[in-house]
């Protein structure tokens, strides 16, 4: 699927705008805020905080073995540019067993603003 595809989908099942989701992405990306890689048909919008942090959040539509496979390749270029700790609010299950799936411990955030912290 094309990424504004997944974006809708992922709206949809979610109970958003898909119109105010691409308009967040967009301004963010435009903005050069945020990174979008599009991998199967899962989208993983990196934000960075800082030298070795990054705000991240993935979008996907795809099953369990794709998934798992998408977010292994994210990580991968996420540890080459030298990022040790990410944040997120994603509450997905799936998203949350591909990151243990790919040996990425997933805690409870050490910052009130954030759900999640995932140590790469």
């Amino acid at each position: 699927m094309l990424t504004d595809d997944v974006i809708k989908a992922v709206a949809k099942r979610e109970g958003i705008k898909p119109g105010a989701l691409e308009a967040t992405i967009q301004k963010l990306v435009g903005q050069g805020r945020g990174t979008l890689m599009h991998k199967n048909d899962t989208l993983m919008l990196l934000h960075p905080m800082g030298p070795t942090t990054a705000y991240v959040h993935f979008l996907s539509i795809d099953g369990m073995p794709a998934l798992v496979h998408a977010i292994g390749d994210y990580l991968s270029v996420i540890r080459r540019h030298g990022i040790k700790r990410l944040y997120t609010n994603v509450q997905n299950p799936q998203i949350i067993e591909a990151l243990k799936q790919n040996k990425a411990p997933v805690m409870p955030s050490d910052s009130k603003r954030y759900h999640l912290m995932i140590k790469v």
